[in-house]
């Protein structure tokens, strides 16, 4: 079987079931058989019914001796049935499913899931996972797929449940192993103690115990690092190689006397940080840098040295950020820094469209902004907010002869292993200390029992003449998760309840 067969191909899927599985970006075969569980039922204790106990959850064997539909007064069904063993007999109870007495016939052996509870003296089954087994010379653990073992739980969608995850899968599994070729060296395999990857998809779907799914666990979470960092490796070898840029020339005499003009000094990590940058911007490999710093460390100053550096050799700059408010904050911020230099710094978003020798924007800059000077510099802030589709379009439709230099911003906290990698094809520059006279920021996690008097601390606070922001989830109530706040409401009550604010 062909890992890419488009997954409508597959016998009982067709273009209905397709289109549902879309939804959980499952296209072809391969998709299917990495569509891993999330989670387990521990349904492998099996017992006989003369053992079961009241809390358990287990699975037990047995004939069905009857089955029957109950309609009650206000028109819903209970189906209930008797399952017996060797040992004895236990009640099962099923709610609105009355299909079920068409499925289950009386004289099937059965094997049920789920957890044991007792009404009056009676112990009886609730709603429990079925199967019938067809097999009767079959052992129990290796008759069932849904029943009497550790039971994968699947991501879902309507119309798709895990129980018809699992069948699908266990249905081409077997096919799809013939296809299967290990890509990781037999050398590291045995070496890292890994399953091999047949044994590790098989053990990932259909587990013995946790102890098989921990390892197939390990070994495909390798994988997923593996191809991550092997393809970000080679997206830049592949740029290296076929991309050009404009060798930058430093004027350090220039470079200097901005940064002592600064109304500020800069940290020894703005400073590295911008030595990095400079030293990948002189190359005729395109700089593709990662700048991490934390909210105030100073990222702008360091993006706003390396857009003078193009200035000063005759190239503009771009600089994209996720929000509108973003983008003018920007150029509030280059225009007193640049300004004095002579740089004409540009908006371009939705509502104001400026160009200059730096332009800030949003995604407006992907959609309608045309370059009258080559550009030398992207800047990308808070990269994660903009797809790879999107940063791509942004770097590379900006070149002609020459692509530009890359550099992106993030605030977000990134371990270095980890940075490097998921963004193995960036160079980091990491701001691990903030300028001097910055305010230190004293985060509080204070308890609902609390609320009232925090209400009162702010009403303190906005009485001295500050001010205070209160941010919910939601702008307005949502109809299915009232349990989390909104804007709206929040503003009517304190509005009400606390007239200072």
């Amino acid at each position: 079987m062909n890992p890419q067969t488009p997954i409508e191909k597959l016998p009982g899927i067709g273009r209905y079931f397709s289109q549902k599985l879309r939804r959980l970006e499952i296209k072809t075969v391969e998709d299917l058989i990495y569509h891993l569980p999330f989670r387990y039922d521990d349904f492998s204790k099996i017992e006989k019914i003369q053992n079961v106990a009241p809390g358990e959850k287990l699975s037990v064997h047995g004939v069905v001796w009857q089955i029957k539909n109950i309609r009650t007064p206000r028109g819903k069904f209970v189906t209930t049935a008797t399952v017996a063993d060797q040992s004895g007999a236990i009640d099962i109870i099923w709610f609105n499913q009355p299909f079920l007495t068409k499925n289950i016939k009386s004289g099937m052996q059965i094997s049920l899931s789920g957890k044991v509870e007792i009404k009056g003296n009676h112990l009886q089954l609730i709603s429990p996972a079925y199967e019938i087994i067809r097999h009767s010379n079959l052992k129990m653990e290796n008759s069932t797929l849904h029943t009497g073992r550790l039971v994968p739980i699947y991501p879902e969608t309507e119309g798709v449940s895990s129980k018809w995850i699992r069948a699908k899968i266990a249905q081409i599994f077997p096919s799809y192993l013939k296809s299967v070729k290990d890509f990781i060296p037999n050398k590291i395999v045995p070496h890292q103690k890994f399953l091999d990857l047949k044994e590790a998809l098989y053990k990932i779907h259909f587990p013995k115990n946790y102890q098989e799914v921990e390892r197939a666990r390990h070994r495909l979470s390798f994988d997923e690092l593996f191809l991550l960092q092997f393809l970000a490796l080679m997206r830049k070898k592949d740029r290296q190689e076929t991309k050009i840029a404009h060798k930058m020339k430093i004027d350090i005499p220039k470079i200097n006397n901005f940064v002592k003009k600064l109304p500020f000094k800069l940290t020894s990590a703005q400073l590295k940080a911008t030595k990095e940058i400079l030293s990948d911007m002189q190359r005729e490999i395109p700089t593709n840098r990662l700048l991490e710093g934390d909210v105030g460390s100073g990222k702008t100053v360091v993006a706003a040295i390396a857009a003078y550096v193009a200035y000063l050799n005759g190239f503009d700059t771009l600089l994209a950020a996720p929000t509108e408010i973003l983008a003018f904050q920007h150029q509030k911020t280059l225009e007193d820094i640049l300004s004095p230099l002579g740089m004409k710094v540009g908006i371009w978003t939705g509502s104001k469209k400026i160009k200059g020798h730096i332009t800030c924007g949003t995604h407006a800059l992907l959609l309608s902004y045309k370059d009258e000077r080559q550009i030398g510099l992207v800047v990308v802030d808070e990269q994660h907010r903009f797809g790879v589709a999107q940063r791509a379009k942004l770097f590379l439709g900006q070149a002609k002869d020459l692509t530009p230099h890359l550099l992106t911003m993030t605030a977000t906290p990134i371990p270095r292993t980890l940075a490097l990698t998921l963004y193995g094809d960036l160079d980091l520059s990491v701001l691990d200390e903030m300028p001097a006279g910055r305010q230190k920021i004293a985060t509080y996690v204070v308890p609902n029992y609390k609320r009232a008097d925090a209400y009162k601390f702010i009403e303190k606070q906005i009485a001295n003449k500050r001010q205070a922001f209160i941010i919910t989830p939601f702008v307005e109530p949502s109809e299915t998760m009232l349990s989390v706040k909104a804007a709206t409401d929040e503003f009517e009550k304190l509005k009400t309840n606390h007239t200072r604010c």
